[in-house]
């Protein structure tokens, strides 16, 4: 996390606070509508990706998110961005205009990479 901060600072690239994130509470039926299957899209940057999916379940007081066969807990930090309490990466999921969650933005060291819920 330190690492990655300072190789952006000295890049003058936008970085991640380094402060710890802290979760903010949600009830359990607004952390059930992010519930799903998300269709990853193929991203081309540091690293080649071939297209994957992920899977999200509730799990209470957070999420669980399945990828590539790996659990990985992700808490609230507003009202639709999680993060990941052992990756440097972040959730945000799209909305649309009635309130359904239609996608997802998987953001980790300056790449972006879009979902659709399938």
């Amino acid at each position: 996390t330190i690492e990655s901060a300072i190789r952006n600072i000295i890049a003058n690239r936008p970085y991640e606070n380094l402060y710890p994130k802290k979760s903010i509470s949600l009830k359990n039926e607004d952390l059930e509508k992010f519930v799903g299957t998300y269709q990853m899209e193929e991203v081309l940057g540091l690293y080649r990706r071939a297209p994957s999916i992920i899977a999200i379940r509730n799990a209470g007081d957070h999420l669980v998110l399945t990828m590539r066969k790996n659990d990985y807990k992700i808490y609230p930090e507003s009202s639709n961005k999680f993060f990941f309490t052992t990756l440097e990466a972040t959730l945000t999921f799209e909305v649309d205009a009635k309130g359904k969650i239609t996608g997802v933005v998987y953001k980790q060291n300056q790449e972006v990479t879009p979902g659709k819920k399938i």
